[in-house]
């Protein structure tokens, strides 16, 4: 496999989000998007920073003055008089720096707290397809280290370079007010260092890109290989992970080796090119001083403005790598935040808002692909009334949690349509939709906080009435058993709760919520021994007076369903009861039911998915 990025990259930039490349001007302004809302800080900041220039030409030209008029010609008074000019300006640039800079970071971070809230968010109105397409680490390394490394920029690097900019500006004009002859001769000796400075910044910027998008793959990686240990462990391909491991890192490793390579000389040279106008500036000038063309001070003056003038240049060619990295980054926070919405992909939803959902489902002949060209659901039609208890069956694959997905419209169907007493789905509010639904999965998800936040998610409920609920699903026993309260902290995943007790908490979330519509996904599949019969009590307690969707194999929890939808390959192959389906000799069902009933455990007979 060869190590040059430069043959890799192309199809490494494309899988990763088709990145949009902005120009440096472009890039800046999407940043400075984030800077509105405190525009009259920035503004505030850089007149700070414009007075600590002037008053540093002040001081410089006060240096001059004290050597021509003080020093030279033994004037004490002048001489006490400049000095103290000196002192006053210089304490007073320094502290217009300080306040400038002050201030500036303080709008700069308001910026970034305000990037990161808009990724949130963003990402909170995403929809589930781009998660399915987009590794976990990616996302992770868009909303952290990319928003990292620009707010390092915003926070320190942006006060420095503008900073120097002013700087740069006001010395300039100030030379060239002075005299205007040696002001445009030094001007035109900083042309080979800025012109330096343009030239490798596209360079900068490429292997930037390619370091981003290294970096990326690592959290990636990282990111699946530490959800897939207990596989890797149990098949012993740990030399395997560490090799495909180690060709990542060597990528990423390049890419580093190539921008050091660039700074190694490229930094250096302008710093070199940045000191030429101090040579001529002391060849040149000190010749005109002698020939008596240029006074004294004069020179002393031009030779402090040229240190305040190369100071700033040295700091745009110190910063320009962080600032080349910042637009890199912000080409892929402006990459992530021109993703779809789900808005965008379903559309603007009118404004019907049922007061009350009763739970009567309709499907009519609706087709869905992830990919509209490979449809999963082909033309399912099945209409559910309100209340009853629908079992879904089919091996995998043949579209039984796709159905269930479009009912919260979290993917998008591209014919037919899907009603809900009555409504088209596409005419309901997507939240509101969403809160009449409670789905209950075989992994239950379980957050990192107190027993109370995880059992509220996000609803304003009394304890009274969580007690309540955990007594109503058997939830208070666990919490006896281990000896938990409400405050109690449970652990990332759920670490500290067994896979039954995990259920037993997503079922008494889902009573507390009190959605007229259930979607058990496997609700009951791998609970332990010791809370099975716990765990189906809840579940039938949890699913009275509701419409229900039941998806399982095992034949005794889909016995207590009024009807049972069969699919196969994306069609709804038949429907009705458990007794009917078993009972008819060309039942699809039965033929399942008949390749499958001798495997059977300690909890019943399974339905095979293969």
């Amino acid at each position: 496999m060869s190590t040059d990025s430069s043959q890799h990259s192309p199809n490494e930039l494309k899988k990763d989000e088709n990145l949009v490349k902005l120009k440096d001007f472009k890039a800046i302004l999407y940043l400075l998007r984030f800077t509105s809302k405190d525009r009259g800080l920035f503004i505030f900041a850089l007149a700070q920073l414009t007075v600590s220039s002037i008053v540093g030409v002040a001081s410089a030209r006060a240096l001059g003055l004290l050597a021509e008029e003080g020093l030279s010609k033994g004037s004490l008074e002048t001489s006490i008089r400049m000095g103290t000019i000196i002192i006053v300006c210089e304490i007073a640039a320094i502290a217009f720096t300080y306040f400038g800079r002050r201030t500036l970071s303080e709008a700069s971070l308001r910026s970034v707290l305000r990037i990161r809230s808009a990724l949130f968010t963003h990402l909170n109105q995403l929809p589930m397809r781009f998660f399915d397409t987009q590794p976990q680490g990616r996302i992770v390394t868009r909303i952290t280290h990319d928003v990292e490394t620009m707010e390092s920029f915003f926070s320190q690097t942006l006060a420095r370079l503008l900073n120097a900019i002013i700087s740069l500006t006001v010395v300039l004009t100030a030379m060239i007010i002075l005299n205007w002859q040696l002001g445009l001769m030094i001007a035109a000796c900083m042309l080979p260092a800025m012109l330096v400075t343009f030239l490798v910044r596209n360079s900068v910027r490429k292997w930037n890109r390619e370091f981003a998008i290294r970096n990326s793959a690592i959290n990636a990686q990282l990111s699946e290989y530490l959800n897939g240990v207990p596989v890797i462990r149990s098949f012993g391909i740990e030399a395997w992970t560490q090799n495909e491991f180690d060709q990542t890192v060597s990528k990423h490793l390049e890419a580093a080796i190539h921008i050091n390579r660039l700074n190694a000389w490229s930094r250096p040279l302008i710093m070199f090119l940045s000191s030429l106008p101090i040579a001529l500036l002391i060849g040149f000038g000190g010749i005109r001083v002698l020939e008596g063309g240029l006074a004294l001070g004069m020179f002393i003056s031009f030779v402090r403005l040229v240190e305040r003038f190369l100071q700033p240049m040295n700091v745009i060619s110190q910063e320009i790598h962080v600032v080349q990295t910042a637009l890199t980054n912000t080409e892929r926070v402006a990459s992530f935040l021109q993703h779809a919405t789900e808005e965008k992909v379903f559309g603007i939803e009118d404004t019907i808002e049922p007061l009350h959902f009763h739970g009567d489902i309709v499907f009519d002949d609706v087709v869905m692909g992830y990919d509209p060209e490979v449809p999963v659901l082909k033309g399912v039609s099945f209409h559910i009334r309100a209340g009853e208890k629908i079992g879904l069956a089919g091996r995998t694959g043949s579209g039984k949690t796709s159905t269930l997905a479009l009912l919260s419209r979290l993917y998008e169907f591209q014919k037919g349509d899907i009603l809900v007493d009555g409504q088209s789905i596409r005419n309901i509010r997507r939240s509101t939709l969403r809160e009449a639904i409670g789905v209950v999965n075989q992994d239950a998800i379980v957050f990192k906080a107190k027993l109370r936040e995880n059992l509220q998610a996000g609803l304003s409920v009394s304890d009274e009435d969580l007690i309540q609920a955990c007594h109503t699903t058997g939830f208070d026993r666990v919490m006896k058993k281990n000896g938990m309260n409400l405050d109690t902290e449970i652990y990332d995943q759920g670490a500290n709760l067994s896979a039954g007790e995990r259920q037993l908490l997503s079922l008494t979330r889902i009573l507390i919520k009190n959605p007229k519509i259930l979607v058990l996904d496997e609700a009951t599949a791998n609970i332990d021994p010791i809370y099975e019969e716990l765990v189906h009590q809840a579940v039938e307690k949890v699913m009275t007076s509701r419409t229900c969707f039941i998806i399982a194999h095992r034949i005794d929890t889909l016995k207590n369903c009024d009807r049972i939808l069969v699919f196969k390959e994306g069609r709804l192959q038949e429907e009705g009861s458990l007794d009917d389906l078993l009972s008819r000799t060309d039942s699809y069902y039965k033929k399942l039911y008949d390749t499958s009933h001798i495997k059977s455990d300690t909890h019943g007979t399974q339905l095979s998915d293969s």
